[in-house]
């Protein structure tokens, strides 16, 4: 039995270098091929490998397990600009090269003048990337670029729009930042979530005027259900579990009665009536498959184009423009508490600009809601 399980071992390393080269990738590129490529989005090319290629996941596995043995930091075998670099502190992420967010900030500081033509005020609110600005945590050679991006950004905006950034107010806390994001996922926790919903809540109120109950920013007021090992995130899809494992999953509800209806017209979607089955989708919480299944979309129900929700117990009269990226789905349910209506969109996939939107039905504020990705596509913010 040992002589068989050796003569076998050649022909296992042989497998495993035919990845390192790159088959994964070669076997990604031709399943897009076959569908719409111009169609699909970074999630639906993982997507749409998952499904076309046969022995995917241990493919990923294996490929994965074989740059372990070699001592890699960075995993190159996935979707093209998509190298999933793990932390020194265990988390997986992203990286991204430099590019000129000029072009952004002066669409932001020309979006200024739209809204104060049409009686709203602006409001930009920065989310923190999974790389710390003050503790990046990378591996030797591995560069940030995302922190400097965010840098440049608001320096762009010369303190002209009033900004709120929260890797800043995290560090000012005392708060590693690493505590508020998944391990195998870009975004943050819906409780890393929640705690900078209460830091912007109050600015809310005392920069903005908004009037409504500090519990709705207190977490003593919800509860926490959470769901062990049950969610494998947008980075570890591509290298599979064997790389950083699979994290836990928390749903964050309120313990007290709310009412409310939200409408997304290029989806059909309508949903009416409390807190859980109207700005969550339980049954995304209970799936299990952690390549296909993604829980993180069962806030609001993932990233739409434009989406609409009415408060039918409001605090206060306020009419909200949130303006998102997909950070904004586990922060949007708490935001509608605050206001009487609350419009999100998410330029991705909202052909319309920002400035005939706000035109058409002037909001009292509009709330930008961005992490350093969205900041070098200058239409983001047009």
């Amino acid at each position: 039995m040992k002589q068989k399980r050796w003569k076998a071992l050649p022909m296992l390393l042989l497998m495993m270098a035919v990845l390192g080269s790159g088959s994964v990738r070669t076997w990604k590129n031709l399943a897009v091929q076959a569908a719409d490529a111009a169609a699909l989005t970074t999630d639906t090319v993982e997507k749409t490998a998952q499904e076309s290629v046969p022995f995917y996941h241990g493919m990923i596995n294996l490929n994965t397990f074989f740059q372990m043995t070699l001592g890699k930091n960075v995993i190159e075998d996935t979707a093209e600009g998509d190298e999933v670099v793990k932390l020194k502190n265990g988390y997986l992420t992203f990286v991204c090269e430099p590019a000129d967010v000029t072009e952004s900030a002066r669409s932001l500081l020309s979006l200024q003048e739209t809204c104060k033509e049409n009686g709203a005020e602006l409001y930009f609110v920065l989310t923190p990337q999974k790389i710390s600005k003050y503790d990046p945590e990378l591996p030797t050679g591995v560069q940030d670029n995302y922190n400097p991006m965010a840098d440049a950004f608001l320096a762009q905006l010369g303190g002209q729009v009033h900004c709120t950034d929260l890797r800043q107010v995290i560090h000012e806390n005392g708060i590693n930042q690493y505590n508020f994001f998944f391990k195998t996922d870009h975004h943050w926790t819906p409780e890393g979530a929640f705690w900078c919903w209460g830091q912007v809540a109050q600015i809310l109120k005392s920069e903005y005027g908004f009037v409504f109950d500090d519990a709705i920013t207190d977490l003593n007021n919800y509860t926490v259900t959470t769901y062990p090992n049950c969610f494998l995130g947008s980075q570890g899809k591509r290298v599979g579990t064997v790389y950083a494992g699979v994290d836990d999953f928390s749903v964050i509800t309120p313990n007290y009665a709310a009412d409310f209806t939200l409408t997304v017209p290029d989806k059909g979607i309508d949903r009416s009536g409390d807190y859980v089955n109207t700005l969550l989708v339980p049954e995304m919480f209970e799936k299990k498959d952690l390549y296909t299944d993604n829980p993180y979309a069962g806030y609001i129900g993932g990233d739409y184009g434009l989406c609409h929700i009415v408060n039918h117990q409001p605090p206060n009269d306020k009419r909200v423009l949130l303006v998102r990226d997909s950070f904004a789905c586990a922060f949007t349910p708490y935001l509608a508490q605050a206001c009487a209506e609350l419009d999100t969109i998410d330029k991705r996939a909202f052909p319309q600009t920002i400035a005939s939107y706000i035109e058409e039905t002037k909001p009292d504020l509009v709330l930008f809601l961005y992490n350093a990705a969205e900041m070098p596509a200058a239409e983001n913010f047009q």
